[in-house]
């Protein structure tokens, strides 16, 4: 999965009317920039940097891990509207 595919999804559910998988790809591709950003500063280069294929699952692994733990969360807190 590339960055490109996860935005051509997101426009897909502009179309669609899918608002929960709207936001979900939102949260995916600001987490996707934010890791970008980490990469640049940490390599100190000016331009931009693509992120590997590994560190892309990476980032989408981790946020879905967040998601399930939040989830979770919610449902042990008695509070399943929000999961």
């Amino acid at each position: 999965m590339t960055l490109q595919k996860i935005q051509s999804d997101l426009k897909e559910t502009f179309k669609t009317g899918d608002e929960l998988k709207r936001s979900v790809l939102r949260m995916l591709i600001s987490a996707i920039y934010n890791k970008q950003i980490e990469k640049r500063t940490r390599e100190k280069t000016g331009r931009d940097v693509e992120l590997t294929e590994e560190e892309l699952l990476g980032v989408i692994s981790s946020e879905a891990k967040k998601r399930k733990d939040a989830s979770e969360q919610f449902e042990k807190g008695g509070r399943p509207e929000l999961a």
